[in-house]
C-alpha cells in the first residue's frame, strides 16, 4: 500500500508494487538511493525509515523522506506499508 492521494497512492500485489517503484525508477538517470536513518522492529512487524536521492532525466531531484512497514508471518512478507510525500512525488515525476 502507498498511502496519500497522489497517482501512485493505493493498495497494490507484490507483482504491482515491484512494477510501479520500477516505473519511478526508470525516469531517473541512474536510479534512487534509498538510505536507511532508522529500523525498530517488534514481533512480526518492522518500521524503517529513509531518504531518497535521485535525479530524474529531466534534471529534477528527487529527495523525499520515508516510512515503511513490513508486516512478516512465518518469515515471508505479507503487507509493506509505503508512507512519503506524494505531493513532492507529484511535483518531481508528474505521477
Amino acid at each position: 500500500m502507498v498511502a496519500g492521494s497522489a497517482d501512485i497512492s493505493g493498495t497494490y500485489t507484490k507483482e504491482g508494487f515491484r512494477v510501479g517503484g520500477s516505473g519511478v525508477v526508470g525516469g531517473t538517470k541512474s536510479g534512487i538511493r534509498l538510505s536507511s536513518t532508522g529500523i525498530t522492529a517488534k514481533g512480526d512487524r518492522v518500521a524503517a525509515e529513509a531518504v531518497s536521492d535521485g535525479e530524474t532525466l529531466e534534471g529534477k531531484r528527487c529527495l523525499n523522506q520515508y516510512q515503511f512497514l513490513f508486516e512478516f508471518k512465518n518469515g515471508k512478507f505479507t503487507a509493506v506499508r509505503e508512507y512519503m510525500d506524494p505531493m513532492h512525488v507529484r511535483e518531481v515525476f508528474g505521477a
